[in-house]
């Protein structure tokens, strides 16, 4: 019988997850970034997108195949998408050149749905992608 937990590739350490965390911050910012450019092939290029960043977060974590994986790349993939629209819009504002939206710093999160949802179902879909690639990767 297979002891799962004591696995290599189901072990945790906190050098794996930090090094995950930091690659899902990185991949969630630019693709909170890159789903205004592409119109509606933004929902395609969006999985293939989202399959990569699986499997650089894997590469990154060790190919550690947990939970524990999943719930990283998801937090760290939106907290990055968010968090990069968030710091673009600040960057705006304090710019003279733009003029300033009603809403603020949170006019860059409302262009995900304003105009067309096709941003935010692109991000979800980037996500989604992402999570699936890393668990129905093979354990090694």
């Amino acid at each position: 019988m297979i002891d799962v937990e004591s696995s290599t590739s189901y072990s945790s350490s906190s050098g794996h997850v930090a090094a995950a965390s930091a690659v899902g911050l990185t991949m969630g910012v630019i693709a909170g970034w890159g789903i205004e450019f592409g119109g509606i092939f933004t929902v395609f290029l969006a999985l293939v997108y989202g399959v990569l960043t699986g499997e650089a977060i894997l590469r990154a974590g060790g190919r550690m195949c947990r939970r524990t994986m999943e719930i990283v790349t998801a937090i760290c993939m939106v907290a990055g998408a968010l968090g990069g629209r968030l710091l673009i819009g600040w960057i705006q504002l304090t710019s003279t050149a733009y003029i300033h939206p009603p809403l603020g710093v949170f006019s860059v999160v409302a262009d995900l749905v304003m105009p067309t949802p096709i941003p935010l179902v692109s991000l979800i879909i980037a996500i989604i992608a992402a999570v699936i690639k890393i668990r129905l990767s093979p354990a090694n």
